[in-house]
């Protein structure tokens, strides 16, 4: 296992599902509050741990987990292979569009397929919802 810090690792462009440029999912790996690794099988999970009070935007999110399964491999679009988790203080791990997602209102399981930011697969392919 690889440890990555800082600016030391860049996943490359992410896309999501609808073709836009995801942001706010590769600025993940360039934040002073994260870190990432890579696995044995290439796979990168980053750990951004961005809200320590844990308040973000009204809500008790902390920080993301994202994982990309195939590293730096294509096609790195969010829902195909980039999944993730917010952090929260109340229920610690929530998969990103499950029921317990602070944004499940725009994160949600509808927003995975063609046209969408794919934010809600992870709770589409993990939680079958």
């Amino acid at each position: 296992m690889d440890w990555y810090n800082g600016n030391c690792y860049n996943v490359g462009s992410v896309l999501c599902q609808n073709g836009s440029y995801c942001a706010t999912q590769s600025s993940t790996t360039h934040n002073t509050n994260s870190a990432s690794l890579v696995l044995s099988n290439g796979a990168i999970v980053i750990f951004n741990y961005t809200y320590p009070a844990c308040n973000y935007s009204g809500t008790t999110t902390c920080g993301d987990l994202v994982i990309d399964t195939n590293g730096s491999k294509g096609p790195n679009i969010v829902g195909e292979d980039i999944f993730g988790m917010v952090i929260t203080k109340t229920n610690g791990l929530v998969v990103y569009g499950s029921i317990n997602d602070p944004w499940a209102s725009v994160r949600n399981p509808a927003q995975c397929g063609i046209g969408t930011s794919g934010e809600g697969c992870a709770a589409y392919y993990l939680l079958g919802n």
